[in-house]
């Protein structure tokens, strides 16, 4: 009984030993498919150098610090009253004086977005209002929906 169960499973530290060839080999096959692959359409992959690397890390770091950016401007004129001029954002860095000055009145991000938030609230509660009103009228009317 004793040898069917050591021929059943292997010990810790045989299972250790092979693991370990086993993904080296998986290694290589993936790298032999890559190569492959790329004689076939004639071209060679190419590895990109560390500084070839780092340059593209930072101009797609830029690019969604820009996206960021965008959406701020694009937040700031949908919450400007009409006529009203819109927050002179800074295009860099953290703005001048951009401490806490009371909830929602800093030029800053967070007064953008405290104020997005009061915004929206605000929304919610006209939608609110209006359709409490046009419940009431329709109750005033007589109309009687059977889905609501």
């Amino acid at each position: 009984m004793q040898s069917d169960i050591s021929n059943a499973r292997p010990s810790s530290s045989s299972s250790a030993a092979s693991s370990s060839p086993s993904k080296q080999d998986s290694t290589a096959t993936k790298r032999k498919k890559a190569s492959a692959a790329s004689c076939r359409t004639g071209r060679a992959k190419v590895l990109l150098s560390t500084p070839q690397k780092r340059l593209n890390h930072i101009m797609s770091e830029q690019k969604r610090r820009n996206a960021i950016r965008e959406g701020y401007a694009q937040l700031i004129s949908l919450l400007a009253p009409a006529g009203a001029q819109a927050i002179d954002m800074p295009t860099r860095g953290r703005p001048k004086g951009s401490g806490s000055r009371g909830k929602g009145h800093s030029k800053g991000k967070s007064g953008v977005l405290f104020r997005a938030v009061e915004y929206c609230r605000w929304l919610e509660e006209g939608r609110d209002a209006l359709m409490d009103e046009v419940l009431r009228l329709e109750a005033a009317a007589g109309i009687v929906y059977p889905s609501r």
